[in-house]
């Protein structure tokens, strides 16, 4: 901030003291902000120096942990790494039969069939099958109700649902109309108003 600034903010009739002491109270403060923001900086130099070295650290300790192990402890590391991929394997193996037996519906949503699978493959199985069988009992009960609608259906020709020669319009009708109405048939039928 500078002197023009300070008078510009406090006047023209601000004494010399006052101006001095506002110039002085804004550096003071701009010193303290640009040590802290230096101090920030410094910090955040420091931390990321840390992190590096506690991730060294945690390397090398993971290493030395591997060395020290005796054989049982890397046997029983091996066998929880086996099973893991076992159970992994087995969660795709199921993923896959549940697609297989989803698709016989046309069922490919993938939410759907992950919420399915588990290293259990008879159960995943078990459960598409379960859904598959819901969806086909929803489809018969469907086709069934439909085709039971349309043979109870009236399909006899009667005044409503059949057309009839009298809502042909002839031009006789149309000039048996009024204007408003041959205005609003004009409008609403040009082809056929063409035809007349």
């Amino acid at each position: 901030m500078t002197r023009d600034e300070v008078i510009k903010q406090l006047g023209e009739n601000a004494s010399e003291e006052t101006i001095k002491w506002v110039l002085d109270k804004f550096h003071e403060k701009d010193n303290e902000l640009r040590a802290k923001d230096t101090e920030i900086a410094k910090n955040k130099s420091d931390l990321a120096k840390s992190q590096s070295d506690l991730a060294n650290a945690q390397s090398q300790l993971d290493k030395i942990t591997r060395d020290n192990m005796t054989e049982q402890e890397k046997i029983e590391a091996l066998r929880k790494e086996a099973e893991k991929y076992a159970s992994d394997t087995k969660k795709a193996y199921a993923k896959a039969r549940a697609t297989e037996i989803l698709s016989q519906v046309g069922i490919s949503d993938e939410k759907l069939i992950n919420s399915l699978i588990s290293d259990n493959v008879e159960l995943t199985e078990t459960n598409a099958n379960i859904y598959v069988e819901n969806i086909k009992s929803i489809k018969e009960s469907v086709e069934k109700q439909t085709i039971e609608n349309f043979a109870n259906a009236d399909l006899k020709p009667n005044a409503s649902n059949s057309s009839n020669d009298n809502d042909v319009m002839t031009w006789e009708k149309f000039t048996s109309l009024s204007e408003e109405e041959q205005s609003r048939f004009e409008q609403e039928h040009p082809e056929e108003f063409a035809k007349l």
